[in-house]
């Protein structure tokens, strides 16, 4: 997974289709094709190359533990429109993680991601959408 945090809010999960916010994951996906391309040039064959998911959260990867973590009817009101530190704040009570012990971290974020939160997070994190989709393959035999 290739992530880049924007730390460009957005009030609401739609937002993420308007204007550049869009672009922003397509000029992405342009690197990793170009990633690719060079590799090809090089003689290596797809079996021998990562695949590589893009993934821009707006304004940055804790939107998917609120996500998890918050009642989608409280979401866009409570975590939507939040600089990346305030919700940070909001889910983790500190703004610096690395203040956390591994035990807390897991307690406030990791716990919450579960086969129930994937579905949240799916249906109120759209740039989530392609990413969580893509790891669903490995469930059928392709």
């Amino acid at each position: 997974m290739l992530t880049a945090d924007t730390e460009q809010t957005l009030s609401a999960p739609d937002d993420y289709f308007k204007d550049w916010r869009f672009s922003i994951s397509k000029i992405l996906v342009g690197s990793i094709e170009e990633f690719y391309r060079a590799k090809a040039r090089d003689g290596y064959t797809h079996e021998y190359l990562p695949v590589v998911i893009p993934v821009v959260t707006f304004p940055s990867t804790e939107i998917f533990i609120a996500a998890a973590k918050i009642d989608p009817k409280k979401l866009i009101k409570d975590a939507y429109g939040k600089k990346p530190g305030e919700l940070k704040t909001l889910l983790y009570g500190t703004k610096e993680l690395k203040t956390l012990s591994d035990e807390d971290f897991k307690k406030k974020a990791l716990d919450f991601i579960n086969a129930e939160s994937i579905g949240k997070i799916f249906q109120n994190v759209p740039e989530s959408r392609t990413f969580i989709q893509t790891l669903s393959l490995g469930k059928y035999y392709i």
